[in-house]
């Protein structure tokens, strides 16, 4: 942190309450939105994925779990 406001030439003030060099914010450019959102609803797809196949492998390991309990 206390890199940034030693060197600030390579590294701009971005945040910074009421710091007249402040510079920016979080506004993003069209094309990095866009690319923002894909990654974040394939993010939202594969976790979808990953937790859809969770609960087939816990419904399964409970039949079977089940079905040895009928074999004993």
């Amino acid at each position: 942190f206390m890199s940034i406001r030693w060197w600030r030439t390579i590294h701009p003030v971005v945040i910074s309450g009421s710091n007249p060099e402040a510079q920016g914010g979080f506004a993003l450019g069209p094309r990095i939105r866009l690319t923002m959102f894909v990654a974040m609803i394939a993010f939202a797809i594969f976790y979808a994925a990953l937790m859809a196949h969770r609960v087939r492998l816990e419904q399964a390991r409970e039949e079977v779990e089940e079905l040895r309990e009928r074999l004993v």
